[in-house]
């Protein structure tokens, strides 16, 4: 039987209600019976995931006896639930004590354990086996953040082996499998049959077997997010620069080398602002020296009063840097055991992509590099958004030459994925054809072609393209084996940024917009606002500022520079589908002598009715339309 439950609330308690204690590990009302009860759960983050395992499935579980096996993909993860059953069940927890299983006691009688752990410790004693201490009975195995098996199956070539051991170890037991975006791990799941796991029942035709699917999704239409859209670090930087880190910030990177270069930046922004503040103050106390009256005194006290107050607070901004190598720090510490950081500015790899809850309502603005849609929304889903709180959401463009070579990637990866999975396939066969049967000269030939045809493909691959490897692992037999978790996710892939290169060469950067108003909704409390905008001005803004106004020789750069940045957002809205008017605007020529001539004439290509004229040197801005 399989069930839809799309909630109306908030909260996943809500929308699953008492269902959870239906979930049977086999239905015995059945005379054929039935495959274990398998759950899915799609719920945002923020919605009550946690809180429902630990405070309704758990006390339920402990009444009638039964064990809890939980999953999660990540360390921080992990700790943080470990937190939290020590917090609700134990009058004294040592967060430091590396516990692993907590007793849960609701009667004399009955007894049931919670056992946390990560899928990386999981994979880490697969060559023995799973670890003795999961080996026993569990009623329910829950499977956190279950995306992680497609998300790493690109670098991690184990997922699928892991997910294969717990499935088949776990067969019996109901299997919950939660995350904020599920849809496309849960295809997966559902093609992989439970047949797949257990040889057919004794007299009994696999098609009167019951599967027992349950799948509650839980909805979220709070308005929750402002979305800034923006081309260039520098908009983040003047924008950082211009919020005077008076909130603080979570920025997403891509690579921890350029998070590195990011945070240099952004402290030097910290240091320059503070010096300035530091020249103010000597200014402002040069003045108390000069003959001032009682008024210009007292007024004088209150500015160094204020740049002070400005000077200390500045003085204790602080970026910090979180990524693989580091992510055991002190950031990380307070993010897993009070869900906040101190510092102002958070820069951020993956490492925190998955299951971190950040309860702060000092973070009002969150930085993410457009990717696809699960793992935007899992970076999204880091900061937990509370009652009426509105947070800024700046998503970077990614530029057309981004996005092709993004799927000129995957293309590639799948190609010669593709290229060694075929070799494996026939030399296995091969293989077993020359064990089993008698061996001829020519499949010997074949054989021994083959063997030296993988052996060509694996130098040149696993010596030059280390990208490959991941996506292969070898068994406890010692062959060669892919991760078909892995062609799952770059078929994904390769349809997300084939589709997008093709969008975005109709429709330019709306292409972008529309997936991000697709994955959000009504989470979104407007359209699309251009960052560049916002610090700068519209093109129309620009034209009534500007109007008759004479910019002086020494202005001039500045306004050539500031005119730019709002000319090529307006171009690249109005004109997305104009492919003509943008290659004539790439092909004028452009240099520190042609600035004039430079902005006449892209006003000339917006059929604008302005132009740029010179008087006494400076540059006028006039209508032209009489």
């Amino acid at each position: 039987m399989i069930e839809k439950c799309i909630g109306k609330n908030e909260w996943v308690s809500d929308v699953i209600g008492d269902d959870f204690k239906k979930w049977r590990t086999k239905d015995k009302s059945s005379n054929f019976g039935s495959y274990p009860t398998k759950v899915f759960i799609e719920a945002p983050t923020g919605s009550g995931k946690t809180y429902f395992i630990i405070n309704k499935l758990l006390p339920f579980a402990a009444e009638q006896g039964r064990n809890i096996l939980y999953l999660g993909n990540r360390t921080v993860l992990e700790k943080q639930v470990k937190k939290h059953i020590g917090s609700v069940y134990y009058e004294t927890y040592d967060e430091n004590k590396e516990i692993t299983k907590f007793d849960i006691f609701f009667t004399q009688n009955k007894i049931a354990s919670i056992t946390v752990m990560n899928y990386q410790a999981i994979i880490g004693a697969l060559k023995k086996g799973l670890p003795a201490h999961i080996s026993g009975k569990y009623y329910y195995v829950i499977f956190d953040e279950v995306h992680f098996f497609l998300e790493d199956a690109l670098f991690n070539p184990m997922t699928f082996y892991c997910y294969d051991t717990l499935f088949r170890n776990f067969y019996d037991s109901v299997k919950i499998f939660i995350s904020a975006t599920i849809k496309e791990t849960k295809t997966l799941i559902d093609s992989l049959k439970p047949e797949d796991y257990r040889e057919e029942r004794l007299g009994i035709e696999k098609n009167l077997i019951r599967e027992d699917i349950k799948t509650y999704f839980v909805n979220s239409n709070v308005k929750k997010y402002v979305p800034y859209y923006f081309k260039e670090e520098a908009e983040i930087l003047e924008a950082i620069k211009r919020n005077l880190f008076k909130d603080k910030w979570l920025i997403f990177v891509h690579s921890k080398q350029y998070g590195k270069q990011l945070q240099t930046k952004i402290e030097s922004i910290i240091s320059v602002l503070y010096s300035n503040i530091r020249d103010e103050i000597h200014t402002h106390k040069r003045m108390m020296e000069k003959k001032l009256n009682r008024e210009e005194i007292i007024k004088e006290k209150r500015n160094i009063a204020k740049l002070e107050e400005e000077e200390k607070r500045i003085r204790k901004c602080k970026v910090a840097f979180v990524n693989a190598d580091n992510k055991y720090n002190k950031t990380m510490s307070n993010i897993i055991n009070n869900s906040k950081y101190n510092e102002t500015i958070l820069i951020t790899t993956k490492v925190l992509d998955n299951g971190v809850n950040i309860k702060d309502t000092a973070v009002k603005h969150i930085v993410i590099p457009f990717s696809y849609r699960v793992e935007f929304l899992q970076m999204l889903g880091r900061k937990r958004i509370e009652n009426n709180e509105v947070v800024n959401l700046y998503v970077q463009y990614p530029s057309s030459s981004d996005i092709y070579s993004k799927s000129k990637y995957i293309k590639r990866l799948f190609e010669k994925f593709n290229k060694v999975n075929e070799l494996v396939e026939r030399f296995e066969h091969l293989y077993e054809y020359r064990i089993n049967n008698q061996i001829s000269q020519q499949i010997d030939s074949e054989f021994k072609k083959a063997n030296e045809q993988m052996t060509a493909i694996m130098q040149d691959f696993w010596n030059e393209d280390k990208s490959v490897q991941n996506l292969f692992y070898i068994d406890k037999y010692r062959n060669l084996r892919c991760n078909p978790f892995s062609t799952f996710q770059l078929i994904i892939l390769e349809n997300f940024y084939t589709n997008l290169d093709n969008d975005f060469k109709n429709i330019g950067y709306t292409a972008v917009n529309q997936k991000i108003e697709k994955w959000l909704g009504k989470q979104l409390v407007c359209s699309p606002i251009y960052l560049q905008e916002k610090l700068y001005g519209t093109m129309d803004d620009w034209i009534v500022n500007n109007l008759n106004k004479a910019i002086s020789p020494a202005d001039q750069a500045e306004f050539y520079e500031k005119y730019m940045i709002i000319f090529n957002i307006w171009l690249a809205k109005n004109f997305a589908n104009a492919p003509e008017k943008l290659r004539e605007w790439y092909s004028v020529k452009k240099g520190k002598d042609r600035r004039k001539a430079a902005i006449c004439k892209s006003l000339q290509i917006a059929e604008l009715p302005y132009t740029l004229v010179k008087r006494d040197g400076s540059w006028v801005l006039i209508d032209i339309s009489n």
